[in-house]
């Protein structure tokens, strides 16, 4: 099973298209001024060339025929409406793309494919980030003992946007562990969920972030504060 999103498969569509990129250009200028740039339901184009794209991916052995259904197999240019406008009405079981969960789909490490590969590369990754640098920020701010050492760059005790890799991190773990179930950083992720409910538990307010609340006030009242919205929706988007 294939889990995909429209972008997702728009993506698939293309990379499997790319060789045809010298005929992409074919039919650009006679598409957009036989139609002004708008679409049969009146619908603007989002840029002039993309029905035109599409349509000049038919394959050349169905151009000239092959029957009603073998040429709607290959109609590039339904396949795009449907990707991004949809069709109207509910799609049927199986048709075009499923969703399927992280949990039920696998790489198969068998000839260690370039996918299984990356993979591997973002799991070794994940592994080697310290769960204690990346709640060093917020156990300062809450005023508990600090493990070790923190962790530099946009995630410097001073910097305005600290706090905001945990959330990324555990977004990426979750997802990992989902792919893989990777006893280590299934640990690892608990463990940085726990130290995160230490913090507010020691708050005691339900405020949770490496900065205080100041910092929003300091937003709102266009003062030097960077993003303390952003760094506050990646922690909430992460747990």
């Amino acid at each position: 099973m294939v889990v995909a999103r429209p972008a997702l498969a728009m993506a698939a569509v293309l990379l499997l298209c790319a060789g045809r990129g010298a005929a992409l250009h074919l039919c650009t200028d006679r598409l957009f001024n036989d139609t002004q740039g708008r679409h049969d339901d009146g619908l603007p184009h989002l840029t002039p060339t993309e029905e035109a794209t599409w349509m000049a991916l038919l394959p050349r052995r169905l151009r000239g025929g092959g029957g009603a259904r073998a040429r709607a197999e290959f109609d590039w240019l339904a396949l795009y409406r449907r990707l991004t406008r949809g069709t109207g009405r509910p799609p049927a079981p199986g048709e075009l793309l499923s969703p399927a969960p992280l949990h039920d789909v696998r790489l198969d490490a068998a000839g260690s494919s370039m996918y299984w590969r990356a993979q591997q590369t973002n799991l070794e990754y994940l592994l080697y980030l310290d769960p204690d640098r990346l709640t060093w920020t917020f156990r300062r701010q809450a005023g508990l003992p600090a493990v070790g050492d923190p962790y530099g760059g946009w995630e410097a005790p001073g910097g305005q946007l600290r706090g905001h890799f945990a959330g990324h991190y555990l977004s990426a773990s979750a997802h990992m562990w989902a792919s893989t179930r990777n006893a280590t950083l299934g640990d690892r992720m608990a463990r940085v969920v726990d130290a995160l409910h230490c913090c507010q538990k020691k708050m005691g307010t339900g405020y949770l972030a490496a900065h205080p609340d100041a910092m929003f006030d300091a937003y709102e009242q266009l003062d030097e504060a960077w993003s303390p919205y952003y760094t506050a929706h990646k922690v909430m988007r992460a747990i």
